[in-house]
């Protein structure tokens, strides 16, 4: 992938942080923790003494201070992997984290790293998408797969991770609907009988899904003004401000010189209830004479 994938190398240190809610070890009582030399047996002249085994410190804190802070991250591993199994997608995270990197004296193994991100990912763990994502586009402990690498990505958008989202939104098509810096991106919506493909938007507070069905819904109001400038179906690539309660900066193409106007004049007085900078392949008229249209007007092969 390009550039749209530099964050991803920044995003491998993400695993230094992945395991925020692990539990550390439980203190022990004071009661037990007393014990005098006049309390405790003495030992046994033919039996050494047990000497304590003490917990591996898989806590937060430890993640917190980076990969030197693991002291013994196999032993951390095999605590860790159990309780993913169970489905703690941080465990599964700390895990995957500790064999990635071969922290604090494990092996490394991107396989297995790979798969507890996997289970991560599938058991609603935002940051274990983007560590599979970076795996399959890196090749880690897997054959390159940059379709594997985007089906992740969108999984962590969908999720609602802001980095999942802005780079399911740089890897887009730059059409001329692109957005830059996107933070809100949805494939599809309709809304009132208007329906919008590759809706993407730069707005206040993001808001993945309810923010895309806000603005669908605006837009929406202007649909039967919108028909009219194409009544067969056309799709149309469209690009606009809301800013104050107003749509600006409106720009439409896709069809004939006349068509382009009509959609820009109608978007234009769409009433904004938010913020931002979005653009969107804009189905007008007939569903499937538009729908037919959509494929040209995103490569940017149409009028």
């Amino acid at each position: 992938m390009s550039k749209s994938f530099r964050w991803f190398t920044a995003s491998l240190l993400l695993v230094s942080l992945a395991c925020r809610r692990s539990e550390p070890a439980a203190p022990v009582p004071p009661s037990e923790a007393a014990t005098t030399e006049a309390s405790a047996p003495a030992a046994s002249a033919t039996q050494p003494e047990p000497v304590a085994t003490k917990e591996p410190d898989c806590s937060p804190a430890t993640l917190e201070r980076g990969p030197d802070g693991w002291r013994d991250g196999a032993a951390c591993v095999e605590r860790l992997v159990p309780r993913c199994e169970q489905g703690d997608p941080e465990a599964c995270m700390g895990a995957a984290t500790i064999m990635l990197n071969g922290s604090g004296g494990a092996a490394q193994d991107p396989g297995r790293a790979l798969a507890v991100a996997t289970g991560a990912c599938e058991r609603g763990n935002s940051a274990g998408c983007l560590i599979a994502a970076v795996m399959h586009d890196k090749g880690l402990g897997v054959a390159v797969d940059p379709a594997a690498a985007n089906a992740f990505i969108d999984k962590a958008c969908a999720l609602g991770d802001a980095q999942g989202c802005q780079a399911k939104a740089a890897r887009a098509p730059r059409g001329p609907a692109f957005i830059a810096d996107a933070n809100l991106s949805v494939g599809s919506i309709a809304a009132d009988g208007l329906e919008l493909r590759d809706l993407m938007c730069d707005v206040t507070g993001g808001m993945p899904m309810l923010g895309a069905l806000v603005i669908a819904g605006s837009l929406a109001k202007q649909r039967r003004a919108l028909d009219k400038c194409a009544p067969a179906g056309q799709a149309f690539a469209a690009t606009w401000t809301f800013a104050g309660g107003e749509t600006r900066d409106v720009a439409a193409s896709g069809g004939s010189p006349a068509a382009n106007a009509c959609v820009e004049k109608a978007l234009a007085r769409a009433v904004a209830t938010l913020d931002g900078r979005c653009g969107a392949i804009v189905l007008v008229g007939k569903l499937a004479g538009a729908e037919a249209t959509v494929e040209a007007v995103r490569s940017g092969a149409a009028n």
